[in-house]
């Protein structure tokens, strides 16, 4: 049912009680229980994952012999049947669960309009968790003002097996028809409460996308034969935030899509990695080179409160006009002087680079610049510098193929054309675009446009429901994770990658496909099909 409609429905009724978990909050967690795998991961806690599970399994098991029933297992109880050397993390558990938890957008909406329109408001939960923790957890979520909250573990009743429902007939002082329960579990939020003559309205957000979660990249994510908890809880938090896709970007088109699935991860992990990094050299300004840096820079105002940054024009055609031009390179280090980067520690951002000719034009004018970069194509001992892909990933087949895709050189762009040189007015540095673009730039810049939205949308849902765990994905992930668009992509995906072209020279007169391992998938496709007609005949 749609949430409008829902706001008419809720009118008709004097009640109005709410299931509280993926209805009025949520984990950052694709599946619950894949918060065990990332306490197991950050925790350094081997095996804790499958003991935790393990432990309500077994519980529910064995309460069928015993003669107390017992509906719902306690918190308490489950870390004193636990291994002991994983009862230690007890009180870091409840940590973490309190982070990855937020309010979901539709839960709150629906929660205030009842609230402001008088209606008795009661939150019913199946949890191992203990009351307290409850109200404490939406309370700091904004959930206030409920007469209400019904715990399973703290009743010995539960939703499912449909006696949690007793007790909210009890607290209801009018006929059980004019009680309406909200939830989006069609057995414990529609079938059981519907028996004791309460409506049900199941809700599911409308925005859930499958586009991850469909077919074979589904199981290419969670491949049981290779994954440790580690890249588990990663892959969990990245198809959690993929499955949130807001509606209004999903109808906007595929390059929005493809911002928000793939480029937003990229982007906002590699400045995660930036954040870091700056922190660990203490470094005192963070420069972001064009057009590299442009989404890079966005993401970085959003997620770093320090140090200060800027985005400055540093192209190769730029550097080359610096370093022939006596005039312009005075002015521009008067202009870094006037901005008091000469006394600081400058972490300088670009990509990719072969001969560091940035990073080395800026150490030239004295300068005290670290390079941070996804990757290089070389190595310069005379540099300080680090690079996101060889810190997080390493080579083997999968990155082999995601770094011959050229899909970070069009992520990590701008939606403005190429820049060929600056001018000086006042001490202001502005970049000078190419004036004359062809069709195959043109179609990039309006490609960008639309990623550029997507991505944006990407980092506001992470900061929104990943924000307090901070996750750090790495390269290995991250590649995995685009992978399953270069791997695996349909038709319509091939149609739209194959249309887009970059320039492969300095002067921005000569393009190629971006995409260039298409084509060689048709090749390899028809070379096996060949095999096969032969072998037959």
């Amino acid at each position: 049912m749609h949430r409008q409609e829902l706001h008419s429905k809720i009118l008709n009724y004097k009640t109005i009680s709410f299931d509280l978990f993926d209805t009025l909050i949520e984990r950052c967690f694709y599946t619950p229980s894949d918060l065990f795998f990332y306490i197991e991961s950050i925790e350094n806690a081997p095996g804790f994952a499958s003991a935790r599970i393990l432990v309500e399994k077994n519980f529910y098991n064995q309460k069928k012999n015993s003669d107390y029933v017992r509906y719902e297992v306690t918190y308490d109880e489950i870390y004193t049947l636990i291994d002991k050397k994983y009862q230690y993390l007890k009180q870091k558990e409840l940590h973490h669960e309190s982070n990855a938890i937020t309010a979901t957008q539709a839960g709150r909406d629906l929660f205030w309009h009842a609230f402001n329109h008088g209606k008795e408001i009661i939150i019913t939960s199946d949890t191992y968790h203990d009351e307290l923790f409850i109200q404490r957890l939406i309370n700091n979520l904004g959930y206030t003002g409920y007469k209400h909250l019904l715990v399973s573990s703290a009743k010995n009743k539960t939703k499912r097996n449909g006696n949690l429902f007793n007790l909210v007939s009890d607290l209801v002082q009018h006929d059980r028809s004019e009680v309406l329960h909200i939830g989006d579990n069609l057995h414990a939020d529609v079938a059981i409460p519907q028996t004791f003559g309460f409506h049900c309205a199941p809700y599911v957000e409308p925005s859930r996308s499958n586009y991850i979660t469909q077919g074979r990249r589904y199981r290419k994510q969670f491949d049981p034969t290779y994954l440790d908890a580690n890249s588990r809880a990663k892959r969990s938090i990245l198809m959690a935030l993929s499955s949130r896709y807001p509606l209004e970007i999903q109808q906007k088109g595929f390059w929005d899509s493809i911002g928000f699935y793939f480029a937003g991860p990229m982007i906002v992990d590699f400045v995660q990695w930036i954040i870091d990094y700056a922190n660990d050299i203490n470094a005192d300004h963070v420069m972001f080179l064009a057009r590299d840096g442009h989404f890079l820079e966005q993401a970085f105002s959003e997620l770093a409160f320090t140090p200060k940054h800027t985005y400055y024009p540093l192209t190769r055609a730029v550097v080359q006009q610096l370093e022939s031009d006596e005039c312009k390179r005075a002015e521009f280090l008067d202009h870094v002087k006037a901005l008091g980067l000469d006394k600081q520690k400058i972490l300088m951002v670009d990509v990719g680079s072969v001969n560091f000719s940035a990073q080395t034009f800026l150490s030239g004018i004295g300068l005290n610049i670290h390079g941070a970069y996804w990757i290089v194509g070389g190595h310069n001992k005379n540099l300080s510098y680090r690079t996101y892909f060889e810190e997080t990933a390493s080579i083997d087949e999968e990155s082999d193929i995601f770094r011959a895709s050229g899909i970070v050189e069009l992520f990590m762009s701008a939606p403005l054309p190429p820049i060929i040189g600056v001018s000086c007015s006042n001490g202001v540095f502005e970049p000078i675009h190419q004036t004359e673009l062809n069709n195959h730039e043109l179609l990039r810049i309006e490609i960008l446009k639309s990623v550029e939205k997507g991505f944006n949308a990407f980092l506001a849902l992470y900061q929104e429901k990943a924000g307090r765990t901070q996750p750090r994905f790495g390269a290995k992930e991250i590649i995995h994770w685009t992978n399953l668009l270069l791997h695996t992509p349909t038709t319509k995906e091939k149609n739209y990658l194959r249309k887009v072209y970059h320039a492969s020279n300095d002067q921005h007169n000569h393009y190629s496909k971006q995409f260039k391992f298409l084509d060689f998938d048709l090749f390899k496709q028809f070379h096996s099909l060949m095999k096969e007609i032969i072998n037959v005949r």
